[in-house]
């Protein structure tokens, strides 16, 4: 008992104990980390092993089998894929036998054999892994139409999941079309199940027959959902309106004596109205064929329809004006016509319209034929049986050929009306001509200037020839007019120039008298006046007339400068 007290009190041993203390603790901790190590390594490749686990081979095999019975050229490949799949699940066992061996060894503390299996473990699943990925792709390319029928048929049910949604939400718009879509829908669900036993029992080949049947009645369905409420829309709104309208446009123009037999509107309508109901039941059948060409149609035939109907309305309102300004018009031409044949023996002879006989006579034939027409129209607007566009466009060219032969009376009645213009202004000129040669001569003569009339003798000796010109050519006959006017205009500048003329010289003639009488006031007052005045008289005597009139006004400058001489003048003339 000493021995070992002085043996545990000696310094080395108390060493010796505490290393030994800390190796033990380093020991345990070591181990209970790589415990820990372990454990999370093995719970990391269980996750693994159950996530390779979950790939369904067996479904996929058992797919593959089935598609062996209908399909015998895939026989050796399943017999394979079978085997290595038989390969695979002993890989699977002894996976398993390890996953719990492992957790066993390691939780008992056999870390060395629980790291070995682990070792063993992850290899196992390693090449495991690789047998799973090879069968399975080999797999899915032996069931590759399974794939894409399943690919297709999912993205068919969205869309039809869709539809029905559309449907749905606006089932109020479908109308009497809502229990054959109805129908329709259940025949595509039913079809969807049938793909699907067909899927389930390898029959590819019908199952993709069973999924083209899907698409075509689906594709149906789709554009009636689309296209029914606006075909519904006019097969119970728009065409049965645009019937409504025609029907009553064409009983009340009818009703004013309008002629619209010809339309046939009665047997147009039946034949829109019959079509409308055939297109109303292809619709509730959903039989859409051409179902919108022909509303389309109907629309177009009725609206031409209506269009015919108004024009015909409109045309007889023209029809009725047009022929009665027409026909008041023609009346006043044959009565124009009549006038001017009366007129044309004298019109003849008094101014040779020799042409006019046979202008004349061409317009009598055209209204004879004009006439004629008339009747015709008459007899058509009471008989009441020839479309009103017709008569409009018959009356048109009536209207036309009456404006025309209108045009030519005109013409006819302007010539005449000018030529008789004509001789009433000369007549009237030579009145006025006559008047101012009096005044001329009165001028003249009343002055007792015989400087003036020396001076203007001879343009008064052709101014009255010129007027005894115009008297001539206005008594023969026939009378010609061109010469007439030419004559009464030469005349009229002459003879109103020479007028002016004398007048201008009388005028000088009356200054320059009062001019003398006014300086001679002053004639005793201012001798130099009296030289002046002298030789203004004189002047005056020798019919210088415009100088003796300067001289006179120079002379009273000279007297009263700046003085208004003129204002002088005139106010002497009128105290004298």
């Amino acid at each position: 008992m000493d021995f070992l007290r002085e043996l545990i009190t000696r310094q080395e041993t108390q060493i010796a104990m505490v290393v030994i203390v800390v190796v033990i603790v380093f020991l345990i901790v070591y181990r209970a980390i790589r415990k820990r190590m372990l454990l999370r390594k093995l719970s990391a490749l269980e996750v693994s092993v159950n996530a390779m686990r979950s790939t369904p081979l067996q479904y996929k095999i058992n797919k593959a089998v089935g598609l062996m019975k209908v399909n015998t050229t895939f026989e050796d490949q399943v017999a394979n894929i079978q085997t290595q799949f038989a390969q695979t699940t002993n890989s699977y066992d002894r996976i398993t036998y390890l996953l719990g061996n492992t957790e066993d060894e390691i939780l008992s503390g056999r870390l060395r054999n629980g790291k070995d299996n682990l070792n063993e473990l992850k290899d196992l699943y390693l090449t495991t892994q690789k047998d799973v990925d090879l069968i399975s792709e080999e797999l899915d390319r032996l069931l590759e139409d399974e794939t894409r029928l399943r690919d297709n048929i999912t993205n068919l049910k969205n869309v039809y999941r869709e539809t029905k949604i559309e449907y749905q939400n606006n089932i109020a718009k479908y109308g009497d079309a809502s229990d054959e879509i109805e129908h329709q829908m259940e025949d595509i669900d039913q079809r969807f199940n049938t793909f699907e036993e067909w899927m389930f029992a390898s029959e590819y080949v019908k199952a993709q027959e069973e999924s083209n049947f899907i698409t075509e009645e689906l594709e149906t369905l789709d554009h009636a959902i689309e296209v029914i409420p606006s075909y519904l829309e006019d097969a119970k709104g728009v065409v049965p309106h645009l019937i409504d309208e025609v029907s009553k446009a064409y009983q009340q123009i009818n009703s004013k004596g309008v002629f619209l037999q010809h339309l046939e509107v009665s047997k147009n309508l039946s034949l829109v109205s019959d079509d409308l109901k055939e297109n109303l039941s292809n619709i509730r059948q959903l039989n859409l064929d051409g179902v919108k060409e022909r509303l389309d149609e109907s629309t177009k035939r009725l609206q031409q329809l209506a269009s015919a109907i108004e024009k015909e309305d409109k045309a007889f309102g023209v029809v009725v004006g047009l022929s009665a300004s027409s026909f008041t018009q023609l009346d006043q031409i044959r009565d124009e016509i009549k006038t001017l044949d009366d007129q044309l023996p004298e019109l003849s002879e008094r101014f040779g319209f020799t042409e006019l006989g046979e202008e004349v006579l061409s317009m009598k034939d055209t209204l004879d034929e004009l006439l004629e027409d008339k009747e015709k129209i008459q007899r058509k607007l009471t008989e009441e049986s020839i479309p009103s566009t017709s008569l409009q466009i018959e009356l048109n060219e009536f209207s036309q050929a009456s404006n025309h032969l209108e045009k030519s009376v005109q013409e006819a009645n302007k010539k005449v009306l000018s030529a008789r213009s004509d001789e009433q202004r000369a007549q009237k000129q030579l009145l006025k001509l006559h008047l101012i040669m009096n005044d001329i001569s009165t001028k003249i003569e009343s002055r007792h200037l015989p400087h003036i009339g020396k001076t203007y003798a001879a343009d008064v000796d052709k101014a009255s020839q010129m007027i005894v010109q115009i008297d001539t050519i206005l008594s023969e006959n026939p009378l010609e007019v061109d010469l007439l006017n030419k004559s009464v205009n030469d005349s009229i500048d002459f003879i109103y120039r020479l007028y002016n003329n004398v007048n201008n010289l009388v005028g000088t003639v009356d200054m320059v008298e009062n001019a003398i009488v006014y300086a001679n006031k002053y004639r005793s007052t201012y001798p130099e006046l009296d030289s002046e005045l002298t030789r203004a008289e004189v002047s005056f005597r020798n019919g210088e007339y415009t100088y003796a009139l300067k001289t006179v006004i120079y002379a009273i400058e000279k007297i009263k400068p700046g003085s208004p001489y003129e204002q002088l003048i005139m106010d002497n003339s009128r105290s004298a």
